[in-house]
């Protein structure tokens, strides 16, 4: 994983939602430890708190877990694993 390897135009695909950059890169959140493809519309994340991947499973690799609303691995993720990871916070 490479930190602050954000560049000016995946910034600007992540804030607009750009379903057209999907599969091209996905983003994790270092402060939620979660990471999304630049569609997902969630809270807009701080530009510092990013960091971008070539693959869900190198976002998976780094322990950041995958979006409740975005499944990349076709997976729905159970409930009572979010609650443990929060409770453990």
């Amino acid at each position: 994983m490479e930190l602050n390897n954000l560049i000016t135009q995946q910034w600007q695909v992540i804030m607009n939602n750009d379903y057209h950059f999907d599969r091209q890169f996905w983003y994790g959140v270092t402060t939620t430890k979660i990471f999304c493809k630049p569609s997902c519309p969630p809270r807009p994340p701080i530009y510092n708190n990013i960091v971008i991947f070539t693959a869900p499973e190198q976002a998976s690799a780094a322990d950041f877990r995958p979006c409740k609303r975005y499944r990349p691995f076709n997976q729905i993720v159970n409930n009572q694993i979010w609650v443990n990871e929060i409770e453990q916070v």
